[in-house]
């Protein structure tokens, strides 16, 4: 595996990064004037800073409520907090590697990405790091909990807190896989599901119609999580042990997919989809319309 080079401060790779990171929150200030005007003043402020900025990036803590509106598309409390317990110094943070930036590098070298949203949308980034023959490390947070907090945005004083019935389940990683088969499973390649507690926190912003009423100003943790206990899938078998080993024919149908794992059908011919294409079945008849599978 190549080593892994950490962008110093002041390089031109990591002076391109804030260069994006003002750009997008310029967008955003340019688009709300009037509420974010004082943005700008941090923005200035950022740049004639001369102490380094934490990790390389826009450190939350210095951002006031309004400042946190502008910057919420760019990261969250939660997603710095992973990258900084899985990294192995501070200056493993936000590294850019193969023309990527990358969240994190771990004690071993391997490369860690926290990925809030779904898999296909960095398919392309990790089959090129996996090509150039790096070890990547692919966190996924799976909420137990979440905690909705809507604050006053004067005070930031709590007007109420509710805890949300949004979970994710270990299984429903299938629905995320079906765009991620083209480079999962990978010898070099580890995707791990990580259980976190969350809090979500809000402002109201009243609006006409069935729009949104409200606006996400961070999520955090409310306790950092144990990586140890986290599931690892790196292999077909992690894919039949997520599904608990259901008991099945030697050839079966989405229909008996879905009664072995108790779910419903069309959550099964997805399943059966990325089995498939994992290579973890086969095809092996047609009976009726449905397709019949056999374990490879």
């Amino acid at each position: 595996m190549p080593g892994v080079a950490v962008v110093p401060y002041g390089s031109r790779p990591f002076a391109e990064t804030v260069l994006a990171a003002l750009v997008a929150n310029i967008i955003v200030l340019l688009r709300f004037p009037t509420r974010y005007s004082a943005d700008l003043q941090y923005v200035g402020q950022f740049l004639h800073r001369t102490g380094k900025p934490a990790a390389g990036c826009f450190p939350l803590e210095f951002l006031t409520i309004s400042q946190r509106y502008s910057l919420a598309a760019m990261e969250t409390s939660l997603h710095r907090k992973l990258k900084e317990l899985y990294a192995a110094s501070p200056e493993c943070i936000e590294v850019v590697e193969s023309k990527y930036r990358i969240d994190a590098i771990d004690h071993d070298g391997v490369i860690v990405e926290i990925q809030h949203s779904g898999l296909g949308a960095i398919r392309k980034k990790i089959r090129q790091l996996l090509d150039d023959d790096y070890y990547v490390r692919i966190v996924k947070p799976c909420l137990q909990s979440k905690l909705v907090a809507t604050i006053d945005p004067e005070t930031q004083s709590i007007l109420r807190q509710r805890k949300s019935p949004k979970k994710i389940r270990p299984i429903d990683i299938f629905r995320e896989l079906i765009h991620f088969t083209q480079v999962y499973p990978h010898p070099q390649l580890t995707l791990e599901l990580l259980f976190v507690d969350s809090v979500e926190i809000r402002v109201d912003t009243p609006r006409r119609g069935r729009r949104k009423q409200y606006k996400t100003l961070d999520v955090d943790l409310v306790r950092v999580p144990d990586p140890s206990e986290a599931i690892i899938l790196a292999t077909l078998n992690d894919l039949w042990d997520l599904l608990d080993r259901p008991k099945l024919p030697k050839r079966f149908d989405t229909q008996q997919l879905a009664e072995a794992i108790g779910e419903p059908r069309w959550f099964a011919q997805q399943i059966a989809y990325v089995l498939k294409s994992c290579g973890a079945t086969k095809v092996c008849d047609k009976r009726g319309n449905a397709i019949v599978y056999r374990a490879a």
